[in-house]
């Protein structure tokens, strides 16, 4: 009797599980709760995205780009994907990722120097507003560091073109999200005792410049001479900061025996201008957000002096993708 009605039952629900498969009804699952993703990492994945989009513009340029556009993507093709790297890559939200996840494609086609813009602009935006440490140093070195590839492609432009500008000159970062971008702060939060370096750096330079022009003549010993004075008036503008010491001499050391020719002076005027961007760019990673502005710029400006030395070539740009991040 019992065995006779389960049978029953079974059979009932059976007809009644069909019924409601014929009906279009079906049992399912709960929609799973994904975890929502925080402002910060919304924000490193908007970084990651504006790499990505310079990447997909410098595929998709083609042969009638202009010759600038073309300086810009070369300066771009290999530094790009290392930021993206540092950035963690372009995020493809599970359950869309695979083992292999393809990046997202922009909806936004653009051009390289538009895509380069906004990746400056962006990346700089992020820095100012970021509470992720990590994230404020590589966005802030991405920026700057897709502020002189533009500011290089159009200095190559401008040579190639005959175009007559000063070889020796102080450069501003020109961005609008950085606002008030200056050389040298008013009243920096940077302590004093670096500040007092800096200048020291300045000054030194400033003296290896007067080396260069003694042993050179007409327009080479001109564009020491402006050189020179460039990083004498700012040593002299840090040390009159509040706080700041004086620690500048008459000589200093300098290898004026390895210097025989134009080309020797070139790179060591080179190397003099890398170092006080790597020191500027360094001490902008991690630095106080009212510290950003001067910093960048002051490592912008020696940067891109070291590039306006020599011949105009993509290879003479020597900087790195994310100046002043030490490399894992």
């Amino acid at each position: 009797m019992t065995r006779s009605v389960f049978a029953m039952r079974s059979v009932a629900a059976v007809a009644a599980i069909a019924m409601l498969a014929g009906c279009s009804w079906r049992l399912e699952t709960p929609e799973p709760d994904w975890p929502t993703p925080d402002a910060e990492t919304l924000m490193r994945d908007a970084a990651a995205q504006r790499e990505q989009d310079v990447i997909e513009a410098i595929d998709a340029q083609d042969s009638s780009a202009s010759q600038e556009a073309s300086v810009l993507a070369d300066l771009e093709v290999n530094d790009a994907p290392t930021r993206l790297e540092a950035l963690g890559g372009v995020y493809v939200p599970y359950p869309d990722a695979s083992a292999s996840p393809t990046p997202s494609v922009s909806a936004n086609a653009t051009t390289v120097p538009d895509a380069v813009l906004a990746a400056q602009e962006g990346h700089f935006g992020d820095a100012l507003t970021t509470e992720d440490d990590n994230l404020a140093v590589i966005t802030a070195s991405a920026g700057l560091s897709h502020a002189l590839s533009r500011w290089y492609a159009t200095w190559v432009t401008d040579v190639v073109a005959a175009v007559d500008q000063p070889v020796s000159a102080e450069r501003l970062l020109e961005s609008e999200t950085l606002e008030g971008e200056t050389l040298v702060p008013t009243a920096p939060a940077l302590d004093a005792a670096t500040v007092t370096d800096l200048a020291l750096a300045h000054d030194q330079a400033g003296y290896l410049y007067e080396v260069l022009a003694a042993r050179s003549a007409d327009t080479e010993r001109e564009q020491w001479l402006a050189r020179r004075d460039i990083q004498r008036d700012r040593a002299a503008a840090l040390i009159a900061l509040p706080g700041v010491d004086d620690l500048r001499k008459a000589t200093y050391v300098t290898a004026t025996r390895e210097l025989p020719d134009a080309a020797a002076r070139t790179q060591a005027a080179q190397t003099e201008e890398l170092a006080i961007g790597e020191t500027y760019a360094t001490l902008a990673a991690g630095a106080d957000v009212s510290d950003l502005p001067w910093l960048l710029s002051g490592a912008f400006d020696a940067y891109a002096q070291a590039g306006a030395y020599g011949d105009a070539t993509v290879e003479v740009l020597a900087v790195p993708a994310l100046p002043g991040v030490a490399s894992p």
